[in-house]
């Protein structure tokens, strides 16, 4: 049986503070910000458990392609079979435990067969064990392959976004985001496509910080002064959330349609077609926890794929999307890198101020500070939070509750 410490017991306690109404919570307490082995718990009851966003379905269109990604030292591939079919694949070679990837996050390749550098041990796209170089004069191909298959974990696509779960009991998440979808469905995600994905890696915070930071506006008005005044915090909206929500939204209206984040406050892309007067005049602001962020604006849509990697690192991959005919716009590619020089300030600007946080949360005289009524998104990020952990530990006090993914250690 899993052991869990009464640190964790009580910190886990101690964030059920964080989880009511605006005007009555606190913010987290610093540990969940600073302790790995707080991080240690997420892992096991968070991301090894919950649906993670790995990628859009148009970054593996045709058969054959292939996405790389490591969720917190687990190397995946991410394929698109013969039939069309997607698959999220162990990373690891059966034979002798080589990965099978460079290990560069959203790597982007084409096969007929995934092939081991080490022995050139071979799988097909489904993880079938297509070939094992010398192996027949120490056992049967029929043994071997039957042993070897590369382990595969559930897939679900919803509005073109790649989920994964590695929890093979794990319920499907669509009836979760009802709520997205309608929201979103205007933004006609599913037939946009990508740019190249951004990679940052080891920015030095904690992943929720990144989520909050990019959930709440109150921040808009400071950090990002002179860069946000089209979408100001005080006309940010905010929506109900409940306990079976898997995700958090808001939107803030502009102070004029189809505005953008640039010198001149307006849209640089064209329309999307099926925007309406709503989503013209607004951008929305949603998480689907734990490593979802997207922002959907009248002439593009980006998403954050959140990559924790230690309780104090993060990595960050960034994704602009668009529709096929606003990418084969001669104008393109120069709207797209002025906007991009913008991106990088307002980028910068977070980074900066999440990594002043971090360090804020190892002072002794860290404190847990009232929410403003422009943060009514993060009580609700901690609830999605709270709820998965205390599942958690309620399980693992039952003979055997801790499911397929015991901790290998007791976390102190």
């Amino acid at each position: 049986m899993t052991q869990i410490s009464p640190f964790l017991r009580g910190l886990v306690d101690d964030i059920a503070q964080s989880t009511l109404s605006v005007k009555e919570a606190r913010t987290m307490p610093h540990e969940a910000y600073t302790s790995e082995a707080f991080f240690e718990l997420e892992k096991e009851a968070l991301f090894m458990k919950e649906w993670m966003a790995v990628g859009h379905h148009n970054q593996i269109p045709n058969p054959g392609d292939t996405l790389s990604i490591t969720l917190f030292d687990e190397p995946l591939l991410i394929t698109r079979d013969l039939d069309g079919k997607i698959h999220a694949l162990s990373a690891i070679c059966r034979h002798r435990g080589f990965p099978l990837t460079s290990g560069k996050q959203h790597e982007t390749g084409k096969c007929k067969v995934v092939v081991c550098p080490y022995h050139r041990w071979s799988y097909d796209l489904d993880g079938n064990l297509a070939g094992a170089p010398h192996m027949r004069e120490s056992i049967d191909m029929e043994t071997l392959r039957r042993e070897s298959k590369l382990p595969e974990f559930k897939v679900e696509v919803i509005m073109g976004i790649i989920f994964v779960n590695f929890d093979q009991n794990a319920k499907s998440l669509h009836p979760t985001l009802k709520k997205f979808e309608e929201e979103c469905k205007n933004y006609d995600l599913e037939n946009l496509h990508p740019v190249p994905t951004i990679v940052s890696e080891n920015l030095p915070y904690n992943w929720k910080i990144l989520h909050e930071n990019a959930l709440e506006p109150y921040h808009t008005l400071y950090v990002h002064a002179g860069y946000h005044e089209v979408a100001p915090a005080h006309l940010a909206e905010f929506m109900e959330f409940e306990d079976d929500d898997g995700q958090i939204m808001h939107p803030t209206k502009f102070i004029h349609p189809d505005a953008g984040f640039n010198p001149i406050g307006k849209a640089m892309f064209p329309i999307f077609p099926t925007a309406t007067d709503k989503e013209r005049s607004q951008v929305l602001f949603g998480s689907v926890p734990a490593t979802l962020f997207f922002a959907c604006n009248p002439d593009q849509v980006f998403l954050f794929i959140v990559l924790p990697t230690s309780a104090t690192t993060t990595t960050l991959l960034i994704t602009w999307l668009f529709p096929k005919s606003t990418l084969d716009w001669k104008g393109f590619k120069w709207a797209f890198d002025s906007q991009s020089s913008i991106n990088d300030v307002i980028n910068t600007q977070d980074i900066d101020a999440n990594r002043e946080l971090q360090k804020g949360y190892k002072s002794r005289f860290s404190t847990r500070g009232r929410y403003s009524h422009l943060e009514q998104t993060l009580p609700q990020f901690n609830r999605w939070i709270h709820k998965r952990l205390q599942a958690y530990i309620d399980s693992a006090d039952t003979e055997g509750g801790a499911g397929d993914f015991k901790l290998s250690k007791k976390i102190a």
